[in-house]
């Protein structure tokens, strides 16, 4: 069993150490500048290590002010509730005044229609009441005489004298009794409009109390929108201080990977002629064609499509096809104890990624590609991350 975590761990180095060959070793392109940064991880790794300690503390910071921000959102979400809450009682108080106010101007207006009629039917039994006076009163010889003319006795003549005056007197008080009904429903009917005032005094009472009430929620509301976005800043600043520690996390652990490696490593430093033959068209360092910049490899000029060869035995942790950033078609190798090659501007590649390869095994062909300006294979060596004169390592 321990021999087989034992295994296990030297695989996750392997594969960790593999990966950052690639990033660490070969960042440049062919004719870029030398990443001079990984030429001490060491460093490399105790920077990082201070940059996570940064970040958590800037973490801890930012989930504080979402803490902070998160009980300001509920306070005032709260309030806002309370508000609405109110506001809710306001509405439904309006509601029932309105309601009240519409059964007033309901019996208002039936009092109205009865005041109407009264005062039609009052009209009409005051025209009958003119009309039988002035019957009986306007002439004196035919009105009295008329209605009391030849009476039988005397008691014939006192009942006639009474039927005038018993029908006169009853249509005197017919219309007096509904001109005092007019006058009673006048005087509910201003009863009635004094209650509607009243009602209409409340209604304009709670109107203003419901628009107050409205302009604190709006106010509110514009509180609670300022907190929502310094939260939800917040919250994406922690986010993204998360997603940098686990970066830096990541990168720490190639780092140290890496560090294993080179202390577990035991290439002899010796390397094959990665071509059948060919001369060096353009050596490591400084030169002018095709452009002036710092060479960091070494160009091996070879007829197009001879075979390319393992300069070395090791494992591939890059195979890339394409422009490549000026690499064209290109893989790389790594050997062990720090030590990678590159083999550029292929035509054809052969093998694939993470295969592992034995010295002279062929694994591409010679070609062209990329920024290139004739068949050769471009040919690297870097140790701990630094590009070294491959001239030396034959």
């Amino acid at each position: 069993m321990r021999l087989m975590k034992t295994k296990l761990k030297k695989n996750l180095i392997c594969a960790f150490s593999l990966t950052l060959i690639f990033i660490f070793l070969f960042s440049n392109t062919a004719y870029g500048g030398n990443n001079n940064i990984y030429s001490n991880p060491e460093q490399k790794l105790k920077q990082i290590k201070n940059e996570q300690e940064k970040t958590k503390n800037q973490i801890n910071l930012s989930k504080q002010k979402e803490k902070e921000f998160q009980t300001q959102v509920n306070n005032v979400e709260g309030g806002i509730n309370e508000i609405q809450a109110d506001l809710d009682d306001h509405l439904v108080k309006l509601d029932e005044l309105n309601s009240e106010i519409r059964g007033i101007e309901w019996d208002l207006e039936k009092k109205k229609n009865k005041i109407i009629l009264l005062e039609n039917e009052l009209r009409e039994k005051y025209a009958i009441l003119v009309d039988r006076l002035v019957e009986i009163y306007k002439d004196k010889e035919e009105g009295f005489i008329s209605i009391l003319s030849e009476p039988i006795d005397l008691q014939d003549f006192i009942n006639r004298w009474k039927l005038v005056n018993v029908v006169a007197d009853k249509d005197a008080i017919i219309v007096e009794n509904v001109l005092k009904t007019r006058n009673n429903i006048i005087v509910e009917k201003k009863e009635i409009e004094e209650e509607r005032e009243y009602y209409e005094h409340l209604i304009e009472k709670q109107t203003t109390l419901i628009r107050i009430t409205e302009k604190k929620r709006s106010d509110l509301q514009e509180i609670y929108n300022q907190k929502f976005t310094l939260l939800t800043s917040a919250k994406k600043n922690t986010k993204q201080l998360e997603y940098l520690l686990r970066q830096q996390e990541a990168e720490a652990k190639m780092i140290e990977a890496y560090l294993a490696s080179l202390r577990e490593g035991s290439f002899s430093g010796k390397f094959l002629w990665p071509t059948v033959r060919g001369r060096i068209s353009s050596g490591f360092g400084y030169r002018t064609y095709p452009r002036r910049a710092f060479h960091y490899g070494m160009d091996i000029a070879v007829p197009y499509g001879s075979p390319i060869f393992a300069a070395a035995n090791g494992k591939v942790v890059k195979v890339t096809f394409g422009w490549g950033g000026g690499y064209g078609n290109y893989l790389i190798i790594y050997h062990g104890g720090g030590y990678a090659t590159l083999y550029a501007h292929c035509s054809r590649i052969i093998i694939s990624n993470g295969q592992s390869v034995k010295a002279g095994q062929v694994i591409a062909y010679i070609g062209s590609t990329g920024f290139s300006t004739g068949s050769h294979l471009h040919f690297e060596v870097r140790i701990n991350g630094v590009a070294k004169n491959p001239s030396n390592y034959f």
